[in-house]
């Protein structure tokens, strides 16, 4: 299904839904999290949309599904506390409410062009009962903790951009409205695609701790570890020095590996992570702002709602509110 939302490098946001991060050189406001309305469809799908011009990106998370699939270009994923290569032929799952970042390198020979796809998983599974490897992976992938969220499908490239030309061919004769049955197809040949390439593996690995020190895992670079970092101790009072100390680097030299690694800085990283961890407990806890706050190493009140504010575009009790009706309007529909 195609819909008339207001579109973010990508995404399909909603005006009444749209929440603000701010840029890092504080010049732009952008989505931190984005409401995917998906309306009584299964999807919203942007297919193989390109960017000319490079853009660094900015931490944010959908309630639904998001599958992005690279067709071309060159950048850098962030998500799970992992950096990815964006590379032809990959494809990433973003599970809902998934932290991530996309950042694309533009050339002149070489733009971005990728498909995006938003879905309820829950509309999805019923379809595919019928299915059961499939519906195994799927509700693997959906719910459980992955080592790996990206999946190289390199092999699998014609098989889908036939999908995705059948599918673009369907809008077509259909002047865009589409059946559910139609884009259940294409998601089932693309999570088909995804289960044969086999990223099963649960997610076990990780930094390892010995006395305070944080030791890299194998294969991973300082970002990771620093976010990895962060996602331990995002509720306590931040210390780039404690942070440093764990690396045994110099602080100023963790915060200028972070920028080369990310092209963002370590505050921002903090932040969001900070926001997406304040957003869900104001939707599933009745706990008072000021508890919210303090859990998410923000214990003075007025900064905190000060804060949540400037990087969600409104207070901690109007997004509590409005999410309590959203919520209310979709169980009534």
């Amino acid at each position: 299904m195609l819909l008339n939302c207001t579109n973010v490098n990508g995404f399909a946001v909603p005006e009444t839904e749209k929440c603000s991060f701010h840029s890092e050189r504080g010049t732009a406001m952008r989505p931190l999290f984005q409401l995917s309305n998906l309306g009584t469809g299964l999807l919203h799908a942007n297919v193989r949309q390109r960017s000319l011009q490079s853009f660094q990106g900015y931490y944010h998370w959908h309630q639904c599904c998001e599958i992005l699939y690279v067709h071309q270009g060159t950048g850098q994923v962030i998500v799970n506390e992992r950096t990815y290569e964006i590379k032809q032929g990959r494809l990433f799952f973003f599970q809902p409410f998934q932290l991530h970042r996309v950042r694309a390198d533009i050339h002149a020979d070489r733009p971005y062009e990728r498909t995006i796809i938003h879905f309820d998983g829950g509309i999805l599974g019923t379809y595919l009962q019928p299915f059961h490897t499939v519906s195994q992976f799927f509700r693997h992938v959906c719910h459980d903790k992955l080592a790996e969220t990206m999946f190289e499908l390199n092999e699998d490239e014609a098989v889908i951009e036939g999908a995705l030309t059948a599918f673009q061919a369907s809008l077509r004769l259909r002047d865009g409205q589409i059946d559910q049955e139609i884009e259940a197809l294409l998601l089932l040949q693309l999570l088909s695609r995804m289960a044969e390439g086999g990223n099963m593996e649960l997610q076990g690995g990780g930094s390892h701790h010995s006395g305070g020190e944080l030791k890299l895992p194998r294969g991973r670079g300082y970002a990771e570890a620093i976010m990895l970092w962060l996602g331990e101790h995002y509720h306590e009072e931040f210390s780039l020095e404690r942070l440093a100390d764990s690396l045994h680097l110099s602080k100023y030299y963790v915060s200028r590996l972070f920028r080369q690694e990310t092209g963002g800085t370590i505050s921002d990283y903090l932040t969001a992570r900070r926001m997406k961890q304040a957003c869900q407990l104001l939707q599933t806890s009745g706990w008072t702002i000021e508890r919210i706050g303090t859990e998410v190493g923000l214990p003075n009140p007025s900064y905190f709602c000060q804060l949540f504010k400037q990087f969600v575009g409104v207070t901690p009790h109007r997004y509590r509110l409005n999410r309590a009706r959203h919520d209310r309007v979709i169980a009534n529909e």
